[in-house]
């Protein structure tokens, strides 16, 4: 064993991996003799190695050399991720019933196309260059960070069918509570390099178009079109899977115009620039150096209307009753995780008063893409609910009638509406 392993200080906290290392075990002799002590005392050491993250991007580096090229384009054993389904029966018995093979069909009545035309045929194209297709489906161009993620068709259908429970329950008494749909696609959509697109199944808005066909009593926000236009602009993270915070205010603003409600112009907010960022993609592509080599801006916006932010935390050893007062944003976090800083994270539920004069109460059920919307949202209405699907401990229905919410926004990321395990929690979190 090296003497180096010994002596040097020991990393607690690795940028690369976005985690704390395992700590030094607790010794007693009940474990040591059990072999408890022993086992993770080994973990300790491994996960604790001196100079982990430099070590690590140097293998990394060296990785990205093999492999083979053609045209310019080297893969390096990608893992392409799948939605798996299991089919249920229809709530509408009107449209067909799906399994697993069954992925190329449309419903036999297919609603009206939602699109406004302003996407063409070309909106994909990006000229061909260096392309990388590293670890675990991720694919590098130009130093931009794609996540590959395809669909399938009948998940998308299951998705649809898990929102339509919701606006049937919490519509089905004397009160109207208004329930919209906003699938989020990602920057693979916008800056795949065109002849990878058939390839890789990407075709975003044939599936956020084939989910909206089988909505009931829910109406369509069409974030897709209010980004394609935008494509120009910053509107998605290189370094990160999240879209920016200029994409989320262009998505928000149109969710306002669907709802009806006001919208605060972006002019109105103070922004705010963090240099230097690099964000999930580095660690998701392996470790792609560059990614690291290539940092960006990460930019985020302060509303100026008045509002008043409040939490219940949902982490193990906090009580999830206990109300926290706190800030729209996190500013402690650290570079590497920036983009946690909007509500602070995930695992809490948020609620937001303002000083917005109507009656509406919003709750929006969303995955982590949801927590970027929120800030432009503090203009529009009165009172707004943000819960995570992973880490809701209520029941839905239950909650969100005791709040009297009034406007209800599914707001998922594209993965998200097509993969089996959200939808289960979504369906799940009626049942609690």
């Amino acid at each position: 064993m090296s003497p180096l392993l010994l002596i040097a200080e020991r990393p607690e906290y690795s940028e690369v991996e976005r985690r704390k290392l395992e700590g030094f075990p607790k010794f007693t002799l009940g474990r040591l003799f059990s072999g408890d002590f022993t086992r993770e005392l080994n973990i300790f050491y491994s996960d604790t190695i001196p100079m982990r993250d430099s070590i690590s991007e140097a293998s990394s580096f060296i990785k990205s050399k093999w492999g083979f090229s053609v045209d310019g384009v080297t893969i390096h054993n990608p893992t392409i991720p799948s939605s798996p389904y299991v089919p249920d029966t229809p709530s509408d018995a009107s449209k067909p019933a799906y399994n697993a093979s069954q992925t190329d069909v449309q419903p036999e009545t297919p609603s009206p196309p939602v699109w406004d035309g302003q996407i063409g045929d070309e909106a994909n194209y990006v000229e061909e260059d260096n392309v990388n297709l590293s670890n675990e489906g991720v694919l590098v161009y130009k130093n931009r960070a794609l996540m590959v993620t395809g669909w399938v068709l009948p998940a998308g259908e299951r998705y649809a069918r898990a929102m339509n429970e919701y606006s049937r329950v919490l519509n089905n008494g004397s009160k109207e509570v208004n329930v919209y749909s906003m699938v989020a696609p990602t920057s693979i959509e916008f800056y795949c390099p065109k002849n990878y697109i058939d390839l890789y199944n990407i075709d975003q808005r044939g599936s956020i178009n084939h989910i909206n066909s089988f909505l009931e009593n829910i109406t369509p926000v069409n974030a897709y079109s209010a980004l394609a236009s935008r494509t120009g602009e910053d509107i998605y993270m290189r370094t990160d899977h999240h879209w920016a915070a200029l994409g989320a205010y262009y998505a928000a603003e149109q969710f306002a115009l669907t709802a009806g409600a006001p919208f605060t112009p972006l002019s109105k907010y103070e922004k705010v620039t963090i240099p230097d960022y690099v964000g999930t993609m580095y660690g998701f592509s392996g470790k792609n150096p560059d990614i690291k080599n290539n940092p960006e801006d990460f930019i985020y916006y302060k509303p100026t209307n008045k509002y008043e932010v409040s939490y219940n935390i949902i982490y193990e050893g906090y009580d999830p009753e206990e109300t926290v007062k706190a800030s729209l944003f996190d500013e402690s976090m650290p570079l590497s995780e920036s983009y946690g800083m909007f509500l602070g994270g995930d695992p809490r539920i948020t609620h937001i008063t303002t000083d917005v004069d109507n009656s509406r109460v919003l709750a929006v059920l969303k995955d982590s893409y949801g927590n970027a919307l929120i800030p432009f949202l503090t203009g529009s209405f009165k009172e707004i609910y943000v819960i995570d699907i992973r880490y809701f401990p209520y029941n839905s229905i239950d909650y969100l009638e005791g709040k009297g919410v009034t406007d209800l926004l599914f707001a998922n990321n594209i993965a998200v509406a097509n993969d089996d395990y959200f939808i289960n929690m979504i369906k799940g979190l009626t049942e609690k």
